[in-house]
Parts: C-alpha cells; sequence; structure tokens
C-alpha cells in the first residue's frame, strides 16, 4: 500500500504541475507531492532489500491499475470521474487522469516489479555464494 500511496502523491503532483495557469512558473507544492512521491517509491526499492515482496506487491497492483488506464482510458475516465470527481477535486482529478493515461502509473509498476524482482534474484544468489564460501572455508 505504500507504493500506492506514493504514486497518488506523485500523480496529484503531477496534476498540480499540469493544472498550473503559467506553464512557465513553478508550483512548489506540485514539486514536493512529485518529490515526496518518489522518495516514498524509493523507500519502497530500498525496503526491498529486507524482503522483495514489498516491491513485488507494489508493482504488481501498479502495473494492473496502470494497464488499465494505459488500455482501456475511456472508461478508466469515465469511472475515475464517477467516483472520485467532486465540483472542487474535478480538474485535479481529470489531470491526475491525464498523466495515468498516458502510462505513468504502468512504467512505475513495471518498473517496481522488475526491482523487487533483481533483488528477490541477488537476495538467492548472496546466499548462495554465502554457502558456498562457507563450505570452502570448512574445508
Amino acid at each position: 500500500m505504500l507504493s500506492v500511496f506514493a504514486m497518488v502523491l506523485l500523480l496529484l503532483g503531477e496534476a498540480r504541475i499540469l493544472g498550473s495557469e503559467d506553464p512557465t512558473a513553478a508550483d512548489g507544492i506540485g514539486i514536493v507531492l512529485v518529490t515526496l512521491g518518489v522518495l516514498l517509491l524509493a523507500t519502497v526499492v530500498y525496503l526491498g532489500v529486507w524482503s522483495a515482496a514489498l516491491p513485488i506487491t507494489g508493482g504488481v497492483i501498479l502495473t494492473v491499475v496502470g494497464g488499465f488506464y494505459l488500455y482501456f482510458p475511456s472508461v478508466a475516465r469515465d469511472e475515475t470521474l464517477r467516483l472520485l470527481a467532486t465540483d472542487a477535486s474535478r480538474t485535479t482529478v481529470i489531470y491526475g487522469i491525464v498523466a495515468s493515461t498516458m502510462g505513468v502509473v504502468f512504467v512505475v509498476g513495471v518498473l517496481l516489479l522488475v526491482a523487487g524482482w533483481a533483488l528477490a534474484v541477488a537476495r538467492r544468489r548472496g546466499r548462495a555464494l554465502g554457502a558456498f564460501r562457507e563450505r570452502v572455508r570448512r574445508a
């Protein structure tokens, strides 16, 4: 769920940046939200050193959700607007949908999935190497 929360922060930040009235001016809150989202995603990957289940689970969830937004954009747009949009948040939700349908969520999900898989393989190889070194040292 940490990866989903990080992705929500990332999309909210992107929505604020995309919705800025002046495209040349920086939106401080949007930049902070994107930075927090990226830092949380980096934390998810770092926690994969302890257990690869966290980035793999987050990657699967974000890949499925991102794939839905990427491959079925009209259905995703309609359902997201129906479930999340209010009068006050409609613009932010629309910009979040734009970022999602461009493949941002899908790409982040695939990257988390691959990072988790790589961490699991590296951990498995490290255990095998450690066992081999222990056998050689005893002999």
